[in-house]
């Protein structure tokens, strides 16, 4: 089997594709990790469909890139320390007034 594509995906994506996998398989069964992380994603998940691709849509216009982005909208940080190891995972090292920008715009999605 050859890699073809990697890519960050939030647990809405998890969340949706583990029940569309749920309904095609035999039984309506998924198998035991499969099963484990659909009830993890139900657990975290946080935002509606709608306001996940708008926080995405906000986020991508402060020039994230998708790693970052897809942490961000999984965790809702509240603090700038943990926005900015959200950042850090992504090898990205802001200036706080940008930082204090990206607070901002997590906030306004935040429960």
């Amino acid at each position: 089997m050859k890699l073809l594509e990697t890519k960050p995906i939030s647990f809405r994506e998890v969340n949706d594709y583990l029940k569309e996998r749920k309904k095609e398989a035999a039984g309506g069964e998924l198998g035991y990790e499969q099963a484990n992380s659909l009830d993890y994603s139900e657990k975290f998940l946080q935002l509606t469909d709608a306001k996940e691709r708008d926080l995405r849509d906000d986020l991508s216009k402060l020039g994230l890139q998708e790693p970052v982005i897809t942490g961000l909208v999984d965790m809702l940080p509240k603090k700038e320390d943990e926005i900015k190891l959200i950042l850090q995972s992504g090898k990205l090292e802001l200036p706080d007034d940008q930082v204090k920008e990206i607070a901002k715009v997590v906030k306004k999605y935040r429960k």
